[in-house]
């Protein structure tokens, strides 16, 4: 039996929603599951998944979908308890309640020394988060889409001006100083560093360099929209100088969509000069030879086995 209910002006962000979704589909009796906000493209899904769209009429963005495909009327409604006591924070007893603070400002005073402010609220309400932690000196990761461009634009001058890192909108992937941020894979570390702005690029090539015994010292995510001429490639030069200023990166890897004619004249000129051999994957480039350090790659696949060479040469030095 498969059914689709509806919970009006309900928000979770996507991580929540995946680890919901994943628990409810262990549940007993449930063959599937999808607990999803009601987006055009999960609308898409929900039908794509077999389940009918006429019990997700009428909704809105705002709202949140719950649909199940259970074995009988029993495993549906425990399944329905699961996710709802989920939705409201889980079971958790008196014993192991601590206080979670609802502001940036009240983290910060439960946890001055913490750097760095992951952000996943309705775009509408992630620039003026991002600013809260921005002025009490924090780096930003905005896992946030749907974030106009010019409040990116101011938020990434903001941040340079402080010499904090923004990441983002839209960043869903980072590594920082080994902790995996967002959709970030478990990978090693390593001495290759990475700067992206394709999140799925990024673990991709992450991935595959893991695979193969290297990994990583950072993975910094900017967001798709960074490397456009409009945001100027402020978060993409910024964790470019990082890396290169950073001694435990012995090769940079440069993952982008197509850049803005000046920001990428802009990365190559810094990558160029740095002395660290730099693998560039721009998508949808076509074949160009090696310029000086700068190692040129066609696809994701091709760009982790020369950064792989880069770094073995690296370690024989």
């Amino acid at each position: 039996m498969k059914k689709v209910l509806i919970e009006k002006s309900t928000y979770l962000d996507s991580v929540s929603l995946m680890r919901v979704s994943k628990k409810a589909a262990e549940a007993g009796g449930i063959n599937s599951a999808m607990v999803a906000m009601a987006t055009d493209t999960n609308l898409l899904l929900l039908k794509e998944a077999g389940f009918d769209p006429a019990g997700a009429a009428g909704v809105t963005p705002n709202d949140l979908i719950i649909a199940l495909d259970a074995s009988d009327n029993a495993s549906f409604e425990s399944a329905l308890e699961l996710i709802r006591r989920e939705i409201k924070g889980g079971d958790v007893s008196q014993e192991t309640v601590h206080y979670a603070p609802k502001t940036i400002e009240g983290a910060v005073k439960i946890h001055p020394d913490m750097n760095l402010v992951f952000i996943s609220v309705p775009g509408r309400y992630a620039a003026g988060e991002a600013r809260k932690a921005l002025a009490a000196g924090k780096h930003v990761m905005i896992f946030s889409d749907n974030v106009p461009v010019e409040d990116e634009v101011k938020l990434k001058a903001l941040g340079r001006a402080n010499g904090l890192l923004v990441m983002g909108p839209d960043c869903g992937t980072a590594i920082i100083n080994g902790v995996g941020l967002g959709f970030a894979n478990a990978v090693p570390r390593g001495n290759i560093g990475i700067v992206s702005a394709s999140g799925t690029g990024a673990q991709e090539v992450s991935s595959v360099l893991a695979r193969l015994g290297l990994g990583i010292s950072q993975l910094i995510g900017t967001g798709g929209r960074d490397v456009s001429d409009v945001v100027g490639g402020v978060t993409t030069v910024t964790g470019l100088k990082a890396l290169i200023d950073d001694e435990t990166t012995d090769v940079i890897v440069i993952i982008s969509k197509v850049p803005g004619e000046t920001v990428g004249r802009e990365l190559l000129d810094i990558a160029g000069q740095c002395g660290k051999p730099c693998v560039i994957w721009f998508a949808g480039r076509g074949a160009r030879p090696q310029e000086g350090n700068l190692l040129f790659a066609e696809t994701l696949a091709e760009a982790a086995r020369r950064a792989e060479i880069a770094a073995e040469a690296a370690g024989a030095e």
